[in-house]
């Protein structure tokens, strides 16, 4: 007859369980970006740092590195809910939406800059 796990033996293999999470993401985090580094390699800087390029990998790079951070903060979730009860945030909605706010004002103020900027250089800089 197999022996049955103990309360305390079920929470110390959840605990370790959640604390392998975080670094299986970072490992898979390395990982994923050693392509980048492999690339190095044949690294030619006169060929490398167009404006374009330059913006192309910065997007990808934040792209990459928010998706990283994502799973990572995912998998430490799920880990969690295993050992801890569930709870629910009173003030999780009001979060939301502050932060929506605060996107959508800071559209606006990104807009208004770019029209005034937009605007400064035509007086600045004369149509031919």
């Amino acid at each position: 007859m197999p022996a049955t796990k103990t309360s305390t033996e079920n929470a110390a293999t959840s605990a370790e369980e959640a604390f392998q999470a975080p670094i299986a993401a970072a490992k898979k985090f390395f990982d994923d970006i050693k392509p980048n580094f492999d690339a190095l390699k044949n690294f030619d800087p006169a060929t490398s740092f167009t404006p374009e390029t330059v913006r192309t990998q910065v997007i990808d790079g934040i792209k990459q590195a928010n998706k990283v951070a994502l799973d990572a903060a995912s998998s430490v979730s799920e880990m969690v809910a295993k050992v801890a009860p569930t709870q629910t945030l009173p003030f999780a909605t009001q979060i939301q939406e502050a932060a929506k706010a605060n996107f959508a004002f800071m559209g606006q103020l990104f807009d208004m800059q770019r029209d005034f900027a937009t605007e400064l250089l035509a007086t600045l800089v004369p149509a031919k």
